[in-house]
């Protein structure tokens, strides 16, 4: 093969790979807006329009979309309540630091709200609550007599 075709094939090749990181850094930057978008209409009470902008992206696993999502559904904003619906995006935004969103989690647990009732999950799940920095959950394990340290060190297993 000649130097010229050889060069000719690199620069084509750069040029695809231009185009594919160029389309993929776009598909970020929309569903990141998309995603603002939803927030901010969360922000001012148009709970229906958060939920259509915010849904597809809770879906694919956005967890600021699940977070915001998770409330809509708890709380029967722009939807009809479905804490079932709402228990399990919530375990799906873990990890985003949200000591009342772990909170959340545990009390559905102990009181079985949308939810089988689980008294041991509920526990770490207020354990993780409480090493987030919920001061209701660490009140909570103290008057249980624990510590609120998780066991394992994290999101309990199963979740």
């Amino acid at each position: 093969m000649s130097r010229a075709r050889t060069a000719a094939l690199a620069v084509v090749g750069l040029v695809v790979a231009g185009i594919v990181a160029y389309t993929v850094v776009l598909k970020l930057n929309r569903e990141a807006s998309a995603v603002d978008d939803g927030v901010v209409e969360f922000k001012k009470g148009n709970y229906g329009a958060a939920v259509r902008l915010l849904a597809p992206y809770a879906d694919r696993g956005n967890k600021t979309a699940e977070l915001n999502l998770a409330i809509c559904y708890a709380f029967g904003l722009g939807v009809q309540t479905n804490r079932e619906r709402a228990h399990a995006l919530l375990r799906g935004a873990t990890g985003v630091n949200a000591p009342e969103m772990y909170l959340w989690i545990a009390k559905s647990l102990e009181n079985g709200e949308g939810v089988a009732k689980n008294p041991e999950e509920s526990v770490a799940w207020y354990r993780i609550a409480a090493a987030e920095g919920s001061t209701e959950a660490k009140d909570y394990l103290k008057r249980r007599g624990e510590s609120g340290q998780p066991v394992g060190g994290g999101v309990p297993a199963g979740s």
